[in-house]
């Protein structure tokens, strides 16, 4: 799975992400954006609407209409896969907090729910292809064995994951993803 990772300014409008899918989206299979990119649950259907148009798997969060934040997970239809509450500091992890996305499974944590560890993640933290954390302004990918495949402070760059090779590409706009070649790194 390519996945396009990216930690722009929160936007009301979506541009930036709506951008960006009009540029890389031959190149990823999913998207993560930071927490509270999408700015109200209007939004949510702008994106579920983006989701399907692109069938991408889109992965995010939402402020509900008290301004709380809401794990969002978009599937490539643009149904929701996952919604849900970001959990307290103390307690268990709020559920559902792994999907199936075709044959990936995904856990997903929230802001400080990482502090929480693998505990919450519904007894499937050994057998998860990958632990979506959508924070900002840092972004980082850690492999399995804890080894980072990148870890950016304050490089608001987007990247493009390849999380079966651990191969990592600045997506640039005029410049093209260096290579990728038909979605696949070179």
């Amino acid at each position: 799975m390519n996945l396009l990772v990216s930690q722009p300014d929160h936007e009301a409008d979506m541009l930036k992400l709506q951008e960006e899918l009009r540029l890389w989206s031959a190149y990823c299979d999913a998207v993560l954006y930071p927490e509270g990119y999408v700015a109200d649950t209007g939004s949510v259907q702008t994106l579920r609407s983006l989701a399907r148009h692109y069938r991408k798997l889109m992965m995010t969060s939402y402020k509900d209409g008290n301004g709380k934040d809401r794990a969002l997970m978009i599937g490539p239809d643009g149904e929701i896969v996952l919604e849900r509450a970001k959990s307290p500091m103390q307690g268990e992890l709020y559920t559902p907090s792994v999907v199936e996305a075709g044959d990936i499974k995904i856990g997903y944590l929230l802001c400080v729910e990482i502090l929480q560890g693998l505990s919450g993640l519904e007894g499937h933290a050994g057998t998860l292809d990958f632990i979506a954390h959508p924070i900002g302004p840092i972004s980082y990918c850690i492999k399995a064995n804890g080894q980072p495949l990148y870890i950016s402070h304050a490089d608001t760059r987007s990247r493009i994951v390849d999380l079966k090779s651990g191969t990592v590409v600045i997506a640039e706009k005029g410049t093209g993803p260096a290579g990728i070649v038909r979605g696949q790194p070179k």
